[in-house]
């Protein structure tokens, strides 16, 4: 890839024709007056600004206007040539920002440069000049524009609201005018005034109960007054000031009828009483608003006017009283209504003082708009002046011999490398340690290599076929009578046949660590077994699940090769149970009775003694996958499960559970609650790490996870395992069995 990127990259340099590059520098100067005295009108930033201007520069109606006056490209013709020239005129104009600005406002550049290629010097040169003109040109009109569309704006919006601003000044005069007396302003004085005719009525109450005793007062003693021609002291007393007048009245007009018997009226003492008699008459004259008839008694006159001032006087202080309470219930309406009016007095002000400093803001606004219009038209604001005029350029600029051939070494290397990896992912299976314990967050107990290795020489002897099949059967003193085809190391369905162009072990030979001690996979086993046991170091009994994510990764082989370590190199007591109760193959690895297992125990229908079986001369023990044909396990019968490992775990030390694979089926996420750890055991070069992951999420389960790496291939075990001498030749068969 990299040699033949690098041929490509010479015959570019050579055949490619020379251009020339010429370019102007532009500085962005800022305004000559002080931002503090005159604030410039902006919208965005400078780069976004450069940016609008670049787009209306580099539009076609200016290009074509560029073209028409330079013809930079006669060579095309034809009814489309405008088009092509304005197209290939954009495409060699190249503009960059240079340096970082000082602040928010100046964006992120303080100049830029404008350059142009073209295969003709002068050509380049002119039009390049011409571009940075018409960024000036550009910049100088675009800023005068925003400077008058600006002030016009803020004009526009400042009578709007001048007119919103009157508008709810009327709506508030109307407003107090309309609810007057019932304003906030107004509450103290409705309190007091409140207060005040309170007291009145509180006052009339009792000058009209008054009347109303002086008026009965009065009538009881008219009626006793007709009745005796007199008045009981007690009620004379009660009516006041006009009693002792008419009693003596009373006297007087007997006094001068004994007087008048005896003198004349010319006799002093009759003069003097009937001075005295005309005179009491003109004071109940003026306390009673009426004369006094000489033809009726005074006395009795003087109670009936008495009576009819009273009743005046009483009806008089009702309507005062009514009228006061009137009032009362008006100023108390006012004083209820004030929270709602002060509430709509509070929106109508508010909006009203919104409106007031939109108008203020505005005004300021349009103020310092009108001062940076005239800043833009004395051109001491911001703006883009030539420092560097375009050159005539006198060498190509391209091609770039040196940055081309780098280039094609980059690609060559790249291509090389997104190769690698393209193969990589193609076939995303796990094939080291690393790569397991990243992926899968979780240790890895051992990397057991390709049972082949502990064979040597004999595993193409053993796999080549039928024939093959006899004769390591009489090696292995296995009768030909058995069923053989059986699962092998990668779960292949049928011994004897290449599955995925490998050839597969019988059954019984996959029991590694039992047939070959001492060969670099059982070797492996050991290292397994001892991580295991220093995990799970302070638990005097511990469960372990073993599964595998989907068929094939070897599971069953490593249970019983891990339950044989334990047992032999360790001398840990140790359980198998073969719970795979869709595919129990347990008992053909390891050649024991089927007879009674699992399916029975769980039914009840024996005993766990009925059901162990231990492997001669070591501790170890298993109870195989049962009889199936007739009914098979139901999720609901592994209820029982925990009773029986509850008492596995009083007899064994190490519990080693064969399960079936995760995704396939339910019975994993069962059976992982009941372990103390899980050991999964994934296959190198051929399990996928998708497929690993999804059987991880699958189980859910709050339990310590350990991975074992099956199937390692033979550059990925260490050469002095590599190197070890064959150990299943060493020694007779009779031994290795």
């Amino acid at each position: 890839m990299v040699i033949l990127s690098l041929l490509f990259g010479v015959a570019f340099c050579l055949f490619l024709p020379p251009k020339y590059l010429s370019s102007a520098l532009i500085l962005v100067e800022d305004q000559k007056v002080p931002k503090n005295y005159v604030r410039p009108i902006q919208v965005g930033t400078l780069s976004e600004r450069f940016m609008l201007m670049k787009q209306q520069i580099m539009s076609r109606s200016v290009l074509a206007k560029v073209v028409a006056q330079f013809h930079p490209y006669p060579e095309m013709n034809g009814k489309h040539a405008d088009q092509e020239a304005i197209s290939e005129l954009r495409k060699n104009i190249s503009v960059e920002t240079i340096g970082a600005g000082s602040g928010g406002q100046r964006g992120n550049f303080e100049a830029f440069r404008v350059s142009f290629v073209h295969e003709i010097p002068e050509v380049a040169q002119r039009v390049t000049d011409r571009i940075a003109s018409l960024f000036i040109e550009e910049n100088l009109k675009v800023r005068e524009q925003l400077v008058e569309g600006t002030t016009e704006f803020l004009a526009n919006e400042r009578e709007k609201i001048r007119l919103a601003l009157e508008k709810q000044e009327k709506d508030l005069s109307r407003y107090r005018q309309r609810f007057m007396g019932e304003l906030p302003d107004q509450l103290d004085s409705n309190l007091r005034a409140l207060d005040r005719l309170q007291r009145g009525q509180d006052s009339l109450t009792d000058q009209v109960e008054n009347y109303s005793q002086r008026l009965a007062m009065a009538q009881k003693a008219l009626a006793e007054y007709q009745v005796s021609g007199s008045l009981s002291p007690e009620i004379a007393i009660q009516l006041g000031r006009s009693a002792p007048l008419i009693r003596h009245l009373n006297d007087l007009e007997k006094k001068l009828l004994y007087l008048s018997a005896e003198y004349t009226d010319t006799y002093p003492d009759v003069r003097r009483i009937k001075f005295e008699i005309e005179q009491i008459k003109k004071r109940l004259t003026e306390e009673y608003g009426e004369r006094v008839d000489q033809g009726e008694d005074p006395g009795l006159q003087a109670l009936k006017n008495e009576i009819a001032h009273l009743e005046q006087k009483h009806m008089k202080l009702e309507l005062q009283e009514k009228a006061v309470g009137e009032k009362i219930k008006e100023y108390e309406r006012r004083v209820d209504q004030t929270p709602i009016r002060q509430q709509e007095l509070l929106v109508l002000r508010r909006d009203y003082e919104n409106t007031k400093n939109s108008y203020r803001s505005l005004l300021t606004k349009q103020q310092e708009s009108r001062v940076t219009e005239n800043l833009e038209r004395l051109e001491k604001g911001e703006r883009f002046r030539i420092i560097e005029s375009a050159n005539l350029p006198g060498t190509p600029s391209f091609p770039n011999k040196l940055r081309i051939m780098l280039m094609a070494l980059a690609v060559g290397c790249a291509a090389g490398y997104g190769s690698a990896f393209a193969l990589d992912q193609w076939n995303p299976a796990f094939r080291r340690d690393e790569e397991v314990e990243l992926v899968l967050q979780a240790p890895i107990l051992a990397s057991i290599p390709d049972f082949k290795f502990a064979y040597g020489n004999k595993f193409v002897a053993m796999a080549s076929g039928y024939g093959a099949l006899q004769r390591s059967a009489r090696l292995l003193r296995v009768g030909t009578s058995k069923r053989l085809s059986v699962y092998g190391n990668a779960g292949s369905p049928a011994y004897g046949k290449p599955q995925n162009g490998k050839s597969q072990l019988p059954p019984e030979l996959n029991f590694v660590t039992k047939h070959c001690p001492w060969s670099a996979v059982a070797e492996q086993f050991r290292v397994a077994a001892s991580r295991l046991t220093i995990l799970e170091a302070k638990r005097t009994s511990c469960v372990v699940l073993v599964t595998s994510a989907v068929m094939g990764e070897g599971k069953t082989a490593t249970v019983i090769n891990l339950g044989y370590t334990l047992a032999r190199a360790l001398a840990k007591r140790t359980l198998i149970l073969d719970c795979d109760f869709k595919a129990p193959t347990l008992h053909k690895y390891m050649q024991v009775d089927n007879d009674l297992g699992m399916p029975e125990l769980l039914r009840g229908e024996a005993i766990l003694d009925e059901c162990l079986q231990q492997v001669p001369s070591v501790p170890l023990w298993v109870v195989p996958g049962g009889n199936l044909d007739e009914q098979s396990i139901e999720l609901s019968e592994f209820k029982g499960l925990h009773e029986i490992l509850n008492e596995c775990r009083q007899r064994f030390e190490y519990i080693l559970i064969d399960s079936p694979p995760v995704l396939p089926l339910a019975d994993v996420s069962l059976l992982a609650g009941l372990a103390d750890r899980i050991v999964m055991v994934v296959k190198a070069g051929s399990t996928p790490r998708e497929t690993s992951l999804k059987a991880l999420h699958e189980m859910n389960v709050e339990v310590a996870l350990s991975i074992i790496l099956n199937g390692v291939w033979e550059d990925k075990v260490p050469y002095y395992i590599r190197a070890l001498p064959d150990p299943y030749m060493r020694k007779p068969v009779a031994d290795r069995m």
